[in-house]
């Protein structure tokens, strides 16, 4: 491998290592992210159905106003307002918090069709493997029957066979 190539290998694998950080960063974000909206959006319905609530309490002062107080119609009033206000607040985070896991969404799918395009990219640039070696061939002689024993015994030659095979006294041998 040249060294160019080989800076290029290292560069991808750094490259790939950051990405893999960042894309476990993002998985993260994306999972916080989907829940608070959920804890949002939660309560942006209770706000809702509690403003409902105070609406119609709302009507039923305005419908009797000569049976309240001043102070007790600028209590009423201050309150309707602090829950419009809330639930305002808790719809705008919900909407943030929607547009945040998309686009955290979008990111990971990015990084990760990044990822394997690296990944195709480095088996491209990586070497073949070099070829195997070829194995050395094991001689193994068959002696004849004899009487006695039935084996002769071996005896390594000497410069004589090839690849230095053993022999018998009989001289026979075979490939395996």
């Amino acid at each position: 491998m040249t060294t160019e190539a080989a800076t290029v290998e290292q560069t991808l694998a750094a490259i790939l290592a950051d990405l893999g950080s960042e894309l476990e960063r993002t998985q993260t974000e994306l999972k916080e992210t989907e829940l608070m909206g959920g804890q949002s959006r939660r309560e942006s319905e209770t706000l809702a159905r509690r403003d409902l609530q105070m609406s119609n309490r709302l009507r039923q002062v305005e419908a009797n106003l000569e049976d309240y107080s001043r102070e007790e119609l600028r209590e009423i009033y201050n309150a309707v307002r602090e829950l419009q206000m809330r639930l305002f607040l808790m719809r705008s985070q919900v909407e943030q918090l929607d547009h945040k896991r998309v686009t955290l969404d979008r990111y990971r799918q990015q990084a990760q069709k990044l990822m394997g395009a690296i990944q195709q990219l480095q088996a491209i640039t990586q070497p073949p493997p070099p070829p195997p070696t070829p194995r050395p061939r094991l001689v193994v002689e068959q002696p004849r029957p004899s009487g006695g024993s039935g084996r002769a015994p071996l005896q390594r030659r000497s410069g004589s066979g090839s690849h230095g095979a053993f022999s018998s006294e009989n001289g026979r041998h075979r490939d395996i």
